[in-house]
């Protein structure tokens, strides 16, 4: 553990806890160290003094992570963080490690969720663990914060997201016109209720997008015909009931996909690795490439 008197360092501006693997929570009133600017990481507390309200005052810089979410109880605990105001932080982790036989109440995570907005100025964002399991039966529909309205945000990681069922407009929510602006890579990982990425027709998002990676989304169906202008590299692994059709990505060069049902039209990538999948003939007819 951490001085137990940590928070009588008053002027303190640098803390560096990297190799702390061991450390279970931080010590209480944390929060008084208003000069703190390099932190790295955040693990939020069962208790008041050492939860996540204690983030408020300190404005951290660079690269930050909060883990241990799970143990935020409501909504106003996550606003109190005052996220959207730490406009020095470029990259940003956001982490659950619930136990798979915890009983989460999906609309309370979703709103936590919700009240930790990034400052606009966010380059990278990293979502781990977010479930919203259900416990009550007529919820079946889970939804992502509008990232979209982040204008300077160029990567993005969505992982273990279990309990998220629909990606839909929400998503894209923008107060600038164009979602996701400045993004160049966009990953979907251990996504495994994942059923249905909605992208509306006439969507103006993803101007940037250079890597597109899907992997491990076993129930994700359906077709994107959305424009990707600016893609270069699509990974599709796991998705085994995905028929993808790649219309428009006309810089499109690389192409990697395992276990998967595919077909593609009017692109000639440069570099194709295709695996453990029944339709590789319906690829390879569009493609100038051998099997691998």
């Amino acid at each position: 553990m951490l001085p137990s008197r940590m928070q009588d360092l008053v002027n303190l501006c640098h803390l560096d806890i990297r190799g702390t693997h061991r450390l279970k929570e931080m010590p209480k009133g944390m929060g008084k160290l208003k000069h703190l600017n390099l932190l790295g990481f955040y693990i939020v507390g069962e208790h008041e003094e050492n939860g996540i309200r204690e983030l408020g005052p300190i404005d951290v810089h660079g690269s930050f992570r909060i883990s241990k979410l799970e143990n935020v109880n409501n909504s106003g605990e996550a606003l109190e963080a005052k996220m959207g105001n730490k406009k020095h932080i470029h990259i940003l982790e956001l982490k659950w490690s619930s136990e798979d036989d915890d009983v989460v109440d999906v609309e309370t995570e979703r709103d936590i969720l919700e009240e930790l907005p990034p400052h606009s100025n966010l380059k990278e964002l990293s979502i781990y663990g977010y479930r919203g399991k259900i416990n009550i039966p007529r919820l079946n529909c889970r939804e992502l914060p509008p990232l979209g309205q982040l204008p300077s945000l160029q990567h993005l990681q969505i992982i273990g997201l279990h309990g998220l069922e629909r990606i839909g407009e929400e998503f894209y929510k923008s107060h600038e016109g164009t979602s996701f602006r400045s993004l160049e890579e966009l990953g979907f990982y251990r996504m495994y209720n994942w059923r249905e990425w909605h992208i509306p027709d006439k969507l103006d998002a993803f101007p940037k997008l250079k890597t597109l990676r899907m992997h491990n989304c076993p129930v994700l169906s359906g077709d994107l015909s959305a424009p990707f202008p600016a893609l270069e590299e699509l990974q599709i692994w796991n998705c085994e009931v995905l028929a993808y059709s790649l219309l428009r990505a006309p810089k499109l060069h690389k192409i990697y996909v395992t276990g998967f049902k595919y077909s593609m039209k009017k692109a000639a990538p440069h570099e194709v690795r295709i695996e453990n999948t029944e339709q590789v003939q319906s690829v390879l007819e569009y493609c100038p490439v051998s099997e691998v």
